[in-house]
């Protein structure tokens, strides 16, 4: 009798200590209170609700933008919240706050961090997504060879360096940060292309890409509870490793791009007609030469919303 009240006693004592925290801090699930976005056209939505993606308009011809969202949106979508820009994402009041302009760069991005933190600031409950350099890193290449390779590398060095420190800014204002690197560039149809002229260029857009992300990852503030990264670079380098078979057992098109048109004007009615086969949002990787369609979104989406989630903000 007497060891089974002891052990009793045991088991209550433990369960005091856990849920009073002992024996380690608990990690309480984090809920913010708005999503920020800052960034380029990969992250941005327009005024009316277009996106640098596979737009969806339906059959009659009703543009919906809640339909085929980009990245940023499922993670809204997420925390059950959406954009003022497309509100009609969740059903839930617009919260989510919208940074990320077309055409951005370090430089306009860290002029729109200047602003927000200048006129808002940042707080514990802001969750805000960082993802630049795309077009950093092709007009690096666009230089070459005119520029030599060494100089280039450098100067891609050095912008990585740059998006840490200004993920670093926000991440010690306040906010919680959600960074991704850059998608391998060497794997895109601009690569491709580039290659029928230059056949080093994919090998070069690639090394360009690695040497960002490489210093963009080294010097974020690593103390897992204020920035979460993603790396979009091996996602995509694994999408196109191993393409998933989306139609009927063939494989998802990582080479060509869906849009006829181009972007923000294409949807899903604008798909171009290869010999072979249509192209659709759900088929094909890329909707342009640089820019991600439906599928590749929802594919990147997922990533960052299992990294939101699980990183002990």
């Amino acid at each position: 009798m007497k060891k089974m009240m002891r052990k009793a006693l045991g088991l209550a004592f433990l369960t005091a200590l856990v849920s009073c925290g002992g024996g380690g801090s608990q990690i309480s699930t984090f809920s913010p209170e708005r999503v920020i976005v800052f960034g380029d056209e990969s992250s941005y939505i327009g005024a009316d609700g277009s996106k640098y993606t596979t737009n969806y308009v339906s059959d009659v011809g009703v543009a919906d933008c809640a339909n085929s969202p980009i990245w940023v949106q499922i993670l809204a979508g997420s925390y059950g919240m959406s954009f003022p820009e497309c509100p009609g994402s969740t059903g839930s009041s617009a919260v989510g706050v919208m940074r990320a302009t077309v055409g951005g760069t370090l430089e306009t991005m860290t002029t729109n961090i200047d602003a927000y933190l200048a006129n808002f600031g940042f707080h514990d409950k802001d969750l805000v997504t960082v993802l630049i350099g795309a077009n950093d890193l092709v007009n690096l290449f666009q230089r070459y060879p005119q520029t030599s390779a060494q100089t280039l590398i450098a100067a891609a060095e050095q912008a990585g360096e740059q998006a840490a420190e200004q993920v670093n800014r926000i991440a010690t204002a306040g906010g919680r940060v959600v960074i991704l690197t850059v998608p391998d560039l060497g794997l895109t149809p601009y690569a491709l292309e580039r290659d029928k002229f230059d056949p080093t260029s994919s090998a070069f857009l690639s090394q360009l890409t690695q040497r960002f992300n490489a210093k963009l990852r080294v010097n974020i503030i690593n103390d897992g509870h204020k920035i979460g990264l993603v790396v979009a670079d091996e996602l995509l380098q694994q999408i196109n490793k191993f393409p998933p078979g989306v139609d009927n057992g063939r494989a998802l098109d990582v080479t060509r791009v869906a849009c006829s048109v181009a972007l923000p004007e294409c949807t899903n009615k604008t798909m171009v007609a290869y010999p072979d086969i249509t192209a659709s949002p759900t088929t094909f990787l890329w909707a342009d030469p640089l820019h991600l369609t439906a599928y590749g979104n929802s594919e990147l989406g997922k990533r960052v919303v299992s990294r939101a989630h699980s990183n002990p903000f």
